[in-house]
């Protein structure tokens, strides 16, 4: 409080009313800032954000109380009360400081199971990447990529943005080549390439340049030391369980959707290609595992989260397609209409196929059988994006999305194409036919654009029923025949 002097005394009002003794104390003297504690303590802060955002970076989905109260909820009754569950979720609770950590190697070394019995196989798979050949993986080497199939992930050179990626490539193997004889402008070189590297969308030179998710050796590397599936970092499955979900899935689920390859997508294969896929398949499968059902809600909420992050980070793949065709059929049932997502999984594997040339017509001519199955397997994709759009498309009255192509059209013989297909590919092909009557039929009916929901009442309905009625049985009575004289009916 600041003391009232009257003129010409030393004592203040204050005191002189209370009766103490009045004494004026000096100021206080100040501390000059210590700039090495400043520059320390703005250290310290710029570190924490810096561990906050790498959390982010490596583990999209970090456990948070909220999120975990989610995990409580989605069990069922009969499990709320579980010891097994009940210890999970209290381990997911201490685990939500850590869960943001890199724990690739500690939750899923697949380094040692994926070499297990393979060194022969490692030492042609080197010679094949020294000779440019694909890989095991289907990749061509490790750091060589055939020009064609590269082509045909861009978009057409007929369509303009087609065109401009033409140039761009075509633009940088130029620069790339100058760069390489100007020995003396090294630097100029840096710094142009520097300012490259700044730009974003078309004007930088390696947008339409296969990134690193392309060489499926260093995607893996990313995703085992940085990104590993959730469902495995929080503990919920171990790699044992893994090795048997990935059975009953095979077993039980793929023969009704042929969308796997069982060669191709084995866990160690599916953990290095897409963390996505490796966690929707373990989650749609832990239904069906006797040991451990009771995970079963919790798995298929990891699922959701997985979804949710794939649509905003990583790389877009065939893999990425895949997740999104299982989890529209074999998603959770929706309480309510408003909730259900399924169609919205649909469209989304839909677009990445497109997105990723899948309806093309691969002219890449296999080399291998691994590099066979990839390009049946781009195929398999397709078909299953077809029969998923037309299917939900007739049954909930929405617009379809993929019109017949010429992979379609030709699919009736695709399941006998190659000795490396699936025995349940017939019945993939089998549906889509099926789908193609159905459309055609559909496509006829609603045939008048000037109606406002494009029904042709000039039609004769009864004339077109019966002709597509025809088609049916036709259909029926030829692919009866096909499963029985080209199908094996014991499933082996």
């Amino acid at each position: 409080m600041k003391c009232d002097f009257p003129k010409n005394e030393n004592t203040c009002r204050r005191c002189r009313s209370s009766g103490h003794h009045c004494i004026v104390e000096g100021r206080k003297p100040r501390n000059t800032p210590n700039k090495r504690e400043y520059l320390l303590a703005q250290i310290r802060q710029k570190d924490s954000i810096i561990e906050s955002l790498l959390k982010q970076l490596h583990n999209p989905y970090v456990a948070t109380p909220l999120s975990i109260a989610s995990y409580r909820n989605a069990t069922s009754p009969s499990d709320q009360n579980k010891q097994s569950v009940l210890t999970w979720l209290d381990r997911l609770q201490d685990s939500v400081r850590t869960a943001g950590r890199s724990g690739g190697l500690q939750a899923f070394n697949l380094d040692s199971r994926a070499r297990e019995g393979t060194d022969g196989e490692e030492e042609s798979e080197s010679e094949a990447e020294e000779a440019g050949e694909p890989t095991e993986r289907g990749s061509v080497g490790t750091v060589k990529v055939d020009e064609e199939e590269r082509q045909q992930l861009l978009p057409d050179t007929a369509v303009p943005l087609g065109l401009i990626a033409d140039l761009s490539i075509s633009n940088t193997k130029k620069t790339s080549a100058k760069g390489d004889d100007d020995t003396d402008d090294d630097n100029v070189v840096s710094r142009e390439r520097f300012r490259q590297h700044r730009r974003h969308g078309v004007a930088n030179e390696t947008y339409f340049l296969p990134g690193p998710a392309y060489d499926l050796d260093i995607r893996a590397n990313l995703i085992e030391q940085h990104s590993p599936p959730d469902i495995l970092v929080h503990g919920l499955v171990t790699p044992e369980d893994v090795d048997r979900l990935f059975e009953i899935f095979f077993a039980r689920l793929n023969v009704h959707v042929s969308v796997l390859d069982p060669v191709l997508h084995t866990p160690s294969t599916t953990f290095a290609r897409c963390p996505f896929l490796f966690t929707v398949v373990c989650a749609v499968a832990s239904r069906y595992y006797a040991e451990k059902s009771e995970i079963y809600p919790i798995a298929m909420h990891f699922a959701k989260h997985a979804a949710a992050n794939a649509l905003i980070t990583g790389w877009k793949s065939v893999e990425l397609a895949q997740a999104y065709i299982i989890l529209s059929i074999y998603g959770v049932p929706a309480r309510r209409w408003e909730e259900d997502r399924g169609w919205l999984y649909t469209g989304l594997a839909i677009r990445i196929a497109t997105d990723l040339n899948l309806h093309h017509v691969p002219t890449t001519k296999p080399t291998s059988e691994r590099h066979e199955r990839e390009i049946m397997n781009r195929i398999r994709v397709w078909l299953n994006c077809y029969n998923l759009d037309k299917s939900t498309a007739t049954q909930f009255g929405k617009p379809s999305t993929i019109k017949e192509d010429f992979i379609v059209r030709r699919s009736e013989e695709w399941y006998k194409k190659s000795e490396y297909n699936h025995i349940y590919d017939i019945g993939l092909c089998a549906y889509t036919s099926q789908l193609r009557i159905m459309a055609s039929f559909h496509e006829e009916v609603y045939s008048d654009s000037d109606a406002p929901n494009g029904l042709n009442e000039r039609l004769d309905f009864r004339e077109v029923t019966a002709r597509h009625d025809e088609h049916l049985t036709n259909y029926y009575n030829e692919w009866k025949q096909r499963f029985e004289g080209e199908c094996d009916q014991s499933g082996k």
